[in-house]
């Protein structure tokens, strides 16, 4: 287990918040629970066995949360509808990733879970729905982004945040380099990028 508090990228600073609330909810405010909650959401059913046990696929990652009772999807109720996408962008381009360069058996446990994904559905809020639900969303929930690039199911995650009634979120910035309060509002933010399908909702169980 990697534990960085430093540095973040979108997924790790999401995942980061979500293990510090679990601990702070728990009745063992230390260091060993944040590592263990972390673990439990990073991990596929919460075991590190080798570079293919992380959940590096956020479809992957919202079933394996949603199966331990991390979350709940809400986007559903919040008139998203069911998509079915291929997704196979790690074993296609495995130079993009160091661990899987000129490794085929890496390679193919990777292609093995992604066939596994072809079988899932995911629900994805069209963005020109996004303005309809901001007064649904809550502080804290966690916010994918949909994209229509080929062989990935998401492109950012980030965690909603409320300012003066517009819906943004809070997210590990590749632009700004930092973690920020995004300027835009969320459905600004998605229609600015093009290829950004819609968005995700998921809700921590046990802040419901």
């Amino acid at each position: 287990l990697v534990v960085n508090l430093v540095e973040f990228d979108c997924t790790t600073f999401v995942e980061t918040c979500m293990a510090l609330t679990l601990t702070t909810i728990s009745d063992e405010l230390t260091f060993e629970r944040f590592k263990e909650n972390l673990q439990l959401i990073r991990y596929r059913q919460g075991i590190i066995d080798g570079y293919s046990s992380r959940l590096h696929y956020m479809t992957d990652w919202i079933s394996d949360g949603e199966s331990k009772r991390l979350f709940k999807n809400i986007s559903k109720n919040l008139g998203g509808t069911p998509k079915k996408k291929q997704i196979n962008f790690m074993s296609t381009h495995p130079d993009s990733y160091f661990m899987l360069r000129n490794n085929k058996t890496e390679i193919d446990k990777i292609a093995d879970i992604e066939t596994h994904i072809l079988s899932e559905n995911y629900v994805v809020i069209p963005k020109e729905k996004i303005l309809g639900v901001g007064n649904a969303v809550l502080n804290g929930d966690i916010t994918r982004f949909a994209t229509e690039i080929d062989g990935l199911d998401e492109s950012h995650v980030g965690l909603a945040y409320k300012e003066n009634n517009v819906l943004k979120m809070i997210h590990a910035s590749s632009t700004s380099r930092k973690v920020v309060i995004e300027n835009r509002s969320i459905d600004m933010y998605c229609k600015a990028i093009r290829s950004c399908t819609g968005i995700t909702i998921l809700r921590m169980v046990d802040t419901m």
